[in-house]
């Protein structure tokens, strides 16, 4: 059964998700004229297609199409929506829908507003429609969209031949192979930890006045009750997010120590926090021989004694990377109460990691307070 969803608007510290309607169309125009290198393959108007665009859209079965809204400058820069829902079989609730018809100006990209409008958009549908399942799809020709899509943490399915129809020039009434992915009701809980995380990344391109909205603030945007391991990884991916916030918009300021005495800087809990992750993830839970990346017995302290200006860039790959591997142990844990050994702690259980790991961000980023509101006077973050 297809049908028109009644969907409010979404609202984010990005972005907002507006239901599309005609009075977009100025701002799409502009929009859709940025540079267009990236459509080669994504249906997306020409300026003067746009209200055509629209009337299609909105008379589309089966879509609910959004214009996304940028927060920053009240700005519509692209659409997307939900399409094709499904519900069980002799019931009106709903099992299954996509997202899709996505597509965003070039200023848009890389900046945190396409994860945080699948955050949105995904946490409508599993916490709000209570579907079992969100799919999305795209040409598998189009490398771009699938690194894009595989970075928001969903899983790659497989290629279906023939499925969809091609937006390619030249192509048209011909159907091309599309790319598959999903998201599960089991596994949004650890979808929705790197989203937040992936939007964090986008943001800290900008300074903290550009992205923060207050009560839009969309980190701690998950349920207050309900399902222990999932309250626990969303308070650590909201912490983790956190840490990204507050070092946004710095590069050779994030080494500076800027709270006197103290030899900590922003850099040095980057690195300090990376190889916390890297102890109690990869190896005490693990299992793995991975001695940290920037401390050693002979030098305790080499993880903040480090932190020069040149060393930023490896900093955040190394957490990224150790933060990708917990995020992917805990979605494959099969419980609470897996276990693993530590020197000083003897037998913990991921519980107590989880929970440790918490601590761990809430108090270093409490020194991040205090480091950042020094360097250039924000605060609050």
């Amino acid at each position: 059964m297809s049908r028109r969803l009644d969907v409010p608007v979404l609202q984010g510290s990005l972005v907002r998700l507006e239901p599309l309607t005609m009075s977009h169309a100025r701002d799409l125009a502009q929009a859709a004229e940025e540079d267009r290198s990236s459509y080669s393959q994504t249906l997306v108007p020409r300026a003067w297609e746009v209200e055509d665009y629209l009337r299609a859209q909105l008379a589309r079965d089966g879509l609910t199409p959004f214009a996304q809204v940028r927060v920053e400058d009240g700005k519509a820069v692209g659409c997307t929506g939900f399409w094709d829902p499904r519900t069980w079989p002799g019931r009106d609730d709903l099992r299954a829908i996509e997202v899709g018809w996505t597509w965003l100006a070039a200023s848009a990209q890389g900046r945190g507003i396409n994860a945080e409008a699948k955050l949105l958009l995904f946490t409508h549908a599993f916490e709000t429609l209570d579907v079992a399942r969100v799919d999305l799809k795209t040409d598998a020709r189009n490398q771009r969209s699938r690194r894009a899509i595989e970075r928001l943490g969903v899983r790659f399915e497989g290629v279906l031949r023939a499925w969809s129809p091609s937006w390619a020039p030249g192509e048209e009434g011909t159907l091309r192979d599309s790319a598959m992915f999903s998201v599960t009701a089991a596994e949004w809980p650890a979808v929705r930890a790197v989203l937040i995380r992936t939007m964090a990344g986008g943001a800290s391109r900008q300074r903290r006045g550009d992205i923060i909205g207050g009560d839009q603030d969309s980190r701690f945007a998950f349920p207050a009750t309900g399902d222990e391991r999932a309250m626990l990884v969303n308070v650590l991916a909201a912490q983790r997010a956190t840490l990204e916030l507050k070092c946004a918009g710095l590069d050779a300021e994030l080494a500076r120590r800027s709270v006197e005495p103290s030899t900590l800087s922003l850099l040095g809990l980057v690195r300090h926090l990376a190889d916390v992750e890297r102890r109690w993830f990869r190896h005490v839970l693990a299992g793995q021989d991975a001695p940290a990346r920037f401390s050693s017995a002979d030098d305790p302290d080499g993880d903040f004694d480090g932190a020069g200006p040149a060393a930023g860039p490896a900093a955040w790959e190394a957490w990224r990377e150790e933060v990708e591997f917990a995020e992917t142990y805990v979605a494959g844990a099969p419980h609470l109460d897996v276990e693993g050994h530590d020197g000083w702690r003897g037998p913990v259980s991921l519980r107590w990691v989880l929970i440790h790991m918490i601590e761990e961000y809430a108090r270093h980023n409490g020194h991040a307070d205090l480091l950042r509101e020094r360097i250039d006077g924000a605060r609050g973050v």
